[in-house]
């Protein structure tokens, strides 16, 4: 679990970051107000880390393609976002907020794949190049 967790940190990393700075935003044009920002910031942190759990829990469970996969991590990520983002209070129970966010989430869900999936390919490609370089 810990190797998994420091696998996962950049991805984290860059989740928290882009969330908070999203709240930032909306937040200068007054679209969306907290009333305590610390404890946004930990509840956010919290979601963060609790999602990297469950990235860690369905990495067990064996599928036939990648494809499959993702759609069940996908789907079970964004279920507990929503269910313990409501219940924490970070997103309200709406039509509409459900939508907004799970959209975002969505599409963070997205960036975080192909970060991942460059990071991977990166890595193999010095994989490759070490032992094209070494002799046998």
């Amino acid at each position: 679990m810990k190797q998994y967790f420091s696998d996962s940190f950049n991805n984290m990393t860059f989740t928290f970051s882009f969330l908070v700075l999203l709240n930032v935003f909306l937040n200068y044009f007054v679209l969306n107000r907290f009333n305590n920002d610390s404890l946004f910031i930990i509840s956010l942190a919290f979601l963060v880390i609790a999602m990297t759990f469950v990235g860690y829990i369905t990495g067990y469970f064996d599928f036939k393609s990648t494809k499959v996969f993702v759609i069940f991590d996908l789907f079970c990520k964004l279920l507990i976002f929503i269910l313990t983002a409501s219940l924490i209070g970070l997103i309200s129970v709406t039509l509409n907020s459900i939508l907004i966010n799970s959209m975002t989430f969505i599409f963070l869900y997205y960036l975080n794949y192909q970060l991942r999936k460059k990071q991977l390919e990166q890595l193999a490609n010095k994989i490759n190049k070490q032992l094209k370089n070494k002799p046998f």
